[in-house]
This record gives structure tokens, sequence and C-alpha cells, in this order.
């Protein structure tokens, strides 16, 4: 009976990992595993993992900008033509699947999977997609040459 009520008042521990995908492969350029025994956000495990891999980032736990030298603002644009254009950007998802709210919001569950990629959108004669696509699958010379290195 002790053993029972032992294993009933142990703290729950919550397991998640996050990861993150540049602009030019899929190589992962970060990935750390955390137990945590508190509830907590995208937002707060992302700076959490930056922080402690002493990684310059611009963001905070609502927004991501800019991590590992990515291209932020006028920079993450790409050009195509004159209709047609990429914007840059970083994105997360949760178990493969990307939220519709900011990472400050997402409160991670038990062994949750965060995976943080460097994404785009496409326009094109005056309309944005809707979809977010990782640019490490497109590779795009301006944030990938070897000159940039």
């Amino acid at each position: 009976m002790k053993v029972l009520l032992g294993l009933l008042l142990t703290r729950v521990v919550i397991g998640a990992t996050i990861s993150y995908i540049g602009p030019c492969d899929s190589t992962p350029l970060l990935e750390k595993e955390y137990e945590l025994n508190k509830e907590v956000s995208v937002g707060q495990l992302t700076i959490k993992s930056l922080d402690e891999a002493g990684v310059k980032y611009r963001g905070s736990e609502s927004h991501l900008e800019s991590a590992f030298n990515t291209p932020y603002g006028l920079d993450a644009m790409e050009v195509i033509s004159d209709t047609k254009m990429r914007s840059h950007g970083w994105c997360f998802d949760v178990n493969g699947r990307t939220s519709q709210v900011y990472p400050n919001d997402y409160k991670i569950d038990q062994d949750d999977h965060i995976l943080w990629y460097y994404c785009y959108v496409s326009y094109d004669s005056g309309v944005w997609s809707n979809s977010h696509r990782k640019t490490h699958e497109i590779a795009p010379a301006q944030f990938c040459s070897k000159s940039r290195n």
C-alpha cells in the first residue's frame, strides 16, 4: 500500500524535445531534450534552449524573428520576379502539426516534440499563400551560398 501511495504522490514529469532546422539543409542546428516538472509554453522552452546553447537570437517567448544568424525583415524577402516573391521567417510545429497560436500561448504536453524551422510563404500576383513551407527544401542562394558563411 505504501508503494502505491508513493507512486500516486510523485511528481509527474513532462518530457519534451526541441529542434531547430535552418534555411539550407535538414540537419538540425540544435536539438535538446528536457524533463520538466511544471507546465511551460513553446515560447518558454524556446528561450531556455537558445539561452542554454549560447545561440544569439532576436525574439521573445511570443515570437522568434531570427536565430543562428538567419536574416529577418527586408533581408528575409526573396524576390523571384516582378510579381512573385517569398517571405522567410521562423515557424514551429508541435508533433508535426503547424500551430495556429503564438509560441507563448501553446502549452507543452507530455512527450511533445517542438520543431522550429526556417520557413516561407509565397506571394504571386497580389495573393499570399496561406501555407508555410520549409526553406531548406529550396535552399535559396541568397541565404545558402558558400560565400555567406
